[in-house]
């Protein structure tokens, strides 16, 4: 299973959303969770995610920040998507570089 690390906002929720849409389910550490479900409360669906509580579950994804201690995570592969120059998989980097939209299109006021 992976473990992908992202940065809180932003990055976490993209590759959450790149990860679901392809039928992986992904496990969030505390903070990224917690960030993710405020931005399904503002009307931008994630996909199938869990906050992350120790333990990976098979065939689903981990996202944790940077920093996260290695000890504290699976042995498994591990990929940075903090920076352009640490994107390992080409696939998942050009989806982050893509800006983060909603499936909803937000209502304006004149």
């Amino acid at each position: 299973m992976p473990v992908v690390q992202g940065y809180v906002l932003g990055k976490s929720q993209e590759v959450t959303r790149v990860l679901t849409d392809a039928g992986i389910p992904v496990l969030q550490h505390r903070s990224i969770y917690e960030v993710s479900r405020t931005y399904e409360s503002l009307g931008c669906p994630l996909g199938r995610f869990e906050r992350y509580r120790g333990r990976a579950e098979p065939g689903w994804a981990v996202i944790v920040p940077p920093g996260t201690p290695l000890a504290d995570l699976p042995r498994q592969v591990r990929f940075a998507l903090t920076g352009w120059a640490m994107d390992p998989a080409p696939s998942i980097a050009s989806a982050s570089i893509m800006p983060f939209l909603c499936r909803t299109t937000p209502t304006t006021t004149s």
